[in-house]
């Protein structure tokens, strides 16, 4: 059993890491455009999703609408989280987005605080390298942009709302995670689709355009075509939200949090290696710091949910 996590957990981190890296990437550099991209992970995931469900329980597949509305808040989080996380990808890149993404511990903390959960000092603290790390990588990276920096702070604000309301909701309705995914997916392809008409209108390189026939976009690397830039972008979410969900029962919260530092420390290191981008001291110091943050919080709250016979914070499923 041990031997089958750790294979599963590896296979996720190198899946996201390199592969969703390489597609989104390749997605958002030929088309220009966060809102189709958005759209098309969406679309490919509920579609697989509902046919998973018809094959297993069919049953359920007749309760998706009533569930899907008691889960709209949560995807509509879902929804915002992945579109501005395209979008801080797209004026930012990579590194600036993923760092940023670091802040959830951050934003956990200020939503449960207002909600009147207590903390002790301990985690208070472990939230000072985070911050620091998030800030030194942010303000000596060399792509840094501010509408950039906005979007990926919204989509880390949003992924934080995420995963405290899904959480809460999943369990009151008794679902498994990957069933409320498909379900949050279905309903976030729908909303989304509204979407494909304002890229129509006003990015003249977008999917939309270009599937009409009078887009101006770019080419795609040699040996790909559009069809497969589409599909790789698609497959990349599916299969990583798969194996993420198969991956999050297999191990502890603190062994989950561990495991998805890797994978945004590879995430970081793979989009530099991709499209050679310079990583200055600073930089690298700044990306470091936020990580071990990262790391110290899950410590300092798995040890308070331990003595309080809970796991409050505890690592749940991810976001990006």
């Amino acid at each position: 059993m041990l031997g089958y996590a750790a294979s599963i957990g590896l296979l996720w981190v190198n899946t996201s890491a390199i592969f969703s890296t390489y597609a989104n990437s390749l997605f958002l550099k030929t088309f220009q455009d966060a809102f189709s991209h958005t759209f098309v992970r969406f679309a490919f995931s509920s579609a697989a999703g509902l046919v998973w469900i018809a094959a297993v329980d069919p049953k359920f597949l007749r309760s998706v609408p009533t569930t899907a509305r008691q889960l709209l808040f949560p995807s509509a989080m879902l929804l915002f989280a992945n579109m501005m996380n395209s979008m801080g990808m797209m004026r930012s890149g990579i590194t600036i987005t993923y760092v940023v993404k670091s802040l959830i511990p951050f934003f956990t903390v200020i939503v449960c605080r207002i909600r009147g959960q207590q903390f002790n000092n301990v985690v208070y603290m472990s939230l000072i390298p985070v911050c620091a790390g998030v800030s030194l990588a942010s303000g000596t990276d060399l792509d840094f942009d501010w509408s950039g920096f906005a979007c990926a702070l919204i989509s880390t604000v949003c992924q934080t709302m995420l995963n405290v309301a899904s959480r809460e909701k999943i369990h009151k309705l008794g679902l498994s995670g990957a069933r409320a995914f498909v379900v949050m997916a279905a309903t976030c392809a729908i909303l989304t689709a509204p979407l494909l008409f304002v890229s129509y209108h006003t990015l003249p390189g977008g999917l939309a355009r270009f599937v009409a026939g009078d887009g101006v976009t770019q080419p795609p690397p040699s040996g790909f075509s559009y069809a497969a830039v589409v599909f790789l972008a698609a497959l990349a979410y599916a299969v990583e939200y798969g194996l993420n969900f198969l991956f999050v029962p297999l191990c502890s919260s603190l062994t989950f949090s561990v495991t998805d530092i890797i994978r945004r420390l590879g995430t970081i290191t793979v989009g530099a290696l991709l499209f050679a981008k310079p990583l200055s001291s600073l930089n690298v110091a700044g990306i470091g710091l936020s990580l071990v943050g990262v790391l110290a919080y899950t410590l300092a709250s798995n040890s308070a949910g331990a003595k309080h016979g809970s796991h409050p914070l505890a690592a749940g499923k991810k976001g990006e």
